[in-house]
């Protein structure tokens, strides 16, 4: 499978603004304060690519969306919660994490 260079782009960008914006009065799925391309790097440290698994207890959902070979388009966007919190979310196109197969 051929990796390809992740760029920005508007439309995937307004896409996941659209979302977050939904997400102000709630704020679910809520994960951190930190950047949120990061947090899910660091889920790597989890991830075991020969079983295409994941340590038991962990999550690794987010790094391999980061990681995924096939999407090539990014859009982030961040709203601050009615209670004063963030919410930021990501947005990838094409889309990762389909079942059975590994992000790279």
């Amino acid at each position: 499978m051929k990796t390809s260079d992740l760029t920005w782009d508007t439309t995937v960008q307004a896409y996941a603004q659209n979302y977050a914006n939904q997400r102000a009065g709630d704020c679910n799925l809520v994960h951190s304060d930190t950047d949120a391309v990061k947090k899910g790097v660091d889920e790597e440290a989890y991830y075991d690519y020969n079983s295409n698994s994941c340590a038991s207890g962990q999550q690794c959902g987010h790094y391999s969306q980061v990681a995924w070979g096939n999407s090539v388009r990014l859009g982030c966007a961040k709203v601050t919660h009615s209670a004063g919190g963030t919410f930021i979310g990501c947005n990838y196109d094409p889309p990762g994490n389909v079942v059975g197969e590994k992000p790279y």
